[in-house]
């Protein structure tokens, strides 16, 4: 079954009058509830919400669904309805704003308490008064272009309590259009605290000032132009270029605990015990009005916190003199070291850290045995903690700029999901929410989304991602038997095949791909055109899964076609070119250029063998791999990247048996990115996100190793 359908007992989807389709536009629901045990709280919204009891925060949601469907949160409340008259508080940010992290749809929330058949209270009925929110700014900077906004607080010159109705002012809601609700399908969250391991450096700040000719962000400059968002000059309060006025000295990097006190002109970096994924939290008295700058980052570099470093890690508080404050994010972020910075004011921190936003870590069923030595146990942990800060209602690719679903991704981190605790719950959730969709606005007829839930709206899509589709639905099947969803996705498949067929040519090869065409994030993708090889060797795998998941004899005979062609014709002497290249006179030609990937991939897709290829494949086994960089031997093959050469590498070890090779490679390939971030990366190195999904799939491989036990 693709879904649950559910519907509410009494309660309606409601809004601000007026503000539906206002970018970030925030609303505090309150609702007054009497002390009971079996009160169900029962909720659905669009775009984000936070929860709080008696000013206490308990869940954040919702969880994504393909578009038009809304996934609904039960929770008991029980256990926090502690008092005679108990306040329940929804903070909830209508986006508006097309993004790779959800829909650009218009506001709503929906809620309502049901306890021993009674309903206590119901949006759009009675029993709930909704607020402006306004302590958050609403015309702030993009946050990154895969994201929503940054967050920007007032809680100085704006009146109102953090989590209370106090101080903020009555607004008139509107009943919206219903929706399709359906269950949220995945595991309660549990929410877990971790705080910072404390003070790592101390300095000074000064504010420098205001240059017209500073550098601007592209999310900045080009918002409301080539992408949804706030023009620069509309921005109230403009957070990366005001945080670049600030120019820190570190005075003492003597490592201290918390509490701690910053006064104007002063900062601190705390640190976390590694790179974690959640809402900031902190805990602070403010002695005066008070500016607070929090920038962050997964990494020092050279030393320092690059807040902008592919993200805008940059939140602000304006805070009022001689107030309590338990500050909590409304959007998760991932930091491992994190600057609170006061060009401003006095402020005393009691407490720094994170409420932990991920899988719910109690369904974990594997465990590392007595035969990891160090490394194997630092890189079990890191795997552990990407899949788990990676994984929440979706795979995503990571916690940080994106928080995207990616296909491709998916693949491996599906795998890792099964292993852990034995489901595919978060993966049928992920492949349903494609298929449950009715179109993909934007995208050609027949394909699908690179990531998703998601908007597209500039056309863009990977024609080799929607081909992972298939390739996880097999397994996904294989996994969990589900045929009845196999079924449900052969419209989607089929539809994938046709649109791929409309580039193939008189040898059945894919040429001259449209949309970012993607091998890897390598020299690889410099060979994309007209031919490419690895994208054909995908697409023999690809017609060779559908094949078999629908009984389709003519299919798998169109690709082992496929795959006698691609011998034929991207053979370049010992290895396999990337592609050939139309001349002048209309033919074309092999380039001549070779990829580490591009070969992985002829393995891992069966176009070659080690039977049929035997010479190639031990030149790989024995000649490549994480030292290759080191050895310098065949300098004339580009190498791979992490995603996905050398975990194509790595699979392709697992499935032959080298167990010896596999675990040296993993060693390799993994044990320096566990003993800076504790998690596992993109990229071989540290220019983008430093805590990747799919990277966990090395507990996969860990297992066959015997490293693991149920």
């Amino acid at each position: 079954m693709i879904y649950q359908k559910i519907e509410f007992e009494a309660a309606k989807p409601i809004w601000e009058k007026g503000t539906e389709t206002v970018m970030n536009r925030s609303l505090l629901f309150c609702a007054q509830l009497p002390g009971t045990k079996n009160a169900v709280l029962r909720i659905a919204g669009h775009t984000s919400y936070r929860i709080f009891l008696n000013g206490a925060f308990i869940w954040l949601g919702p969880a994504r669904a393909g578009q038009g469907f809304y996934r609904v949160d039960e929770i008991p409340l029980g256990a926090y309805l502690t008092k005679e008259t108990n306040l329940l508080t929804v903070i909830s940010t209508g986006y508006n704003c097309s993004s790779y992290y959800t829909f650009n749809e218009p506001s709503f929330l929906c809620a309502e308490v049901v306890a021993d058949g009674c309903v206590l209270c119901a949006t759009g009925v009675d029993g709930w008064e909704a607020y402006g929110y306004d302590n958050r700014l609403r015309k702030t900077q993009r946050y990154t272009f895969q994201r929503t906004f940054s967050e920007v607080y007032d809680f100085c010159n704006i009146p109102g309590a953090v989590y209370s109705p106090d101080g903020h002012v009555k607004v008139e809601v509107a009943s919206v259009a219903e929706r399709n609700w359906i269950a949220r399908g995945i595991s309660p969250s549990v929410f877990e605290w971790e705080y910072a391991e404390g003070i790592v450096e101390s300095g000074a700040v000064v504010r420098m000032p205001w240059d017209e000719n500073a550098h601007v962000q592209t999310i900045v400059r080009e918002a409301g132009i080539t992408m949804s968002g706030y023009p620069m000059d509309e921005l109230e309060y403009r957070s990366v270029m005001e945080a670049n006025r600030l120019i820190l000295t570190k005075n003492d990097d003597t490592a201290r605990m918390l509490p701690v006190s910053v006064k104007a002109g002063e900062y601190v970096m705390a640190k976390m015990q590694g790179n974690r994924s959640g809402l900031i939290s902190l805990e602070l008295s403010c002695l005066e009005d008070t500016e607070l700058f929090l920038t962050f980052d997964e990494i020092l570099s050279d030393g320092k916190i690059n807040y902008v470093r592919g993200c805008s890690n940059v939140v602000v508080y304006h805070l009022k003199g001689g107030e309590h404050y338990s500050l909590l994010t409304a959007e998760p972020y991932t930091y491992q070291y994190l600057n609170v910075t006061v060009p401003k004011g006095n402020i005393q921190i009691q407490q720094i850290g994170m409420v932990r936003i991920g899988f719910n870590r109690r369904e974990i069923r594997c465990a590392l045995n007595e035969r990891a030595d160090d490394t194997i146990a630092r890189i079990y942990h890191a795997a552990i903690e990407s899949f788990c800060q990676n994984t929440f209602d979706v795979y995503m690719d990571c916690a940080s700029r994106e928080r995207a679903g990616w296909l491709c991704d998916s693949f491996f981190t599906s795998r890792v999901e099964r292993l852990l605790s034995g489901e595919s719950r978060v993966e049928h959730n992920f492949l349903a929410n494609f298929v449950m969709a009715t179109e993909f606005p934007y995208l050609p007829k027949g394909a699908i989304p690179m990531c998703y839930p998601a908007d597209h709206d500039n056309g863009n899509y990977i024609p080799n991602w929607m081909m992972w589709y298939a390739l996880e639905l097999k397994e996904y099947w294989e996994r969990t038997g589900d045929r009845a969803f196999v079924e449900d996705a052969k419209d989607l498949v089929y539809g994938v095949l046709e649109f791929l067929r409309g580039f193939e040519n008189p040898d059945g090869l894919l040429e001259r791909l449209e949309g970012w065409v993607f091998v890897e994030w390598s020299k690889s993708n410099s060979f994309v055109q007209d031919i490419n090889y690895p994208s054909n060797m995908l697409y023999c795998m690809f017609k060779q899964t559908v094949g078999e998941l629908y009984g389709d004899k003519s299919l798998l005979g169109e690709a082992e076609a496929l795959r006698l062609t691609i011998r034929e014709k991207s053979r370049y002497g010992l290895f396999f070119c990337d592609n050939s290249v139309y001349g002048d006179d209309g033919i074309a030609r092999l380039s001549g250029e070779c990829t580490e990937s591009c070969q992985y991939y002829a393995f891992f897709t069966g176009v070659a063998s080690a039977e049929e290829d035997p010479e190639l494949w031990r030149t790989l086994v024995e000649d490549f791999g994480p030292e290759r960089k080191e050895t310098g031997k065949w300098k004339e093959i580009y190498l791979a990247n992490a995603f996905v050469g050398n975990y194509l590498r790595l699979e392709l070890l697992s499935k032959a048996g080298y167990h010896d090779k596999l675990e040296e490679n993993i060693r390799g390939y993994f044990d320096y990115m566990a003993i800076r971030t504790d998690t596992l990366w993109e990229h071989d190195s540290v220019k983008a996100s430093c805590n990747h999904g799919f990277a966990s799939h090395v507990l996969v491989w860990l297992n066959v190793l015997g490293y693991l036990k149920n």
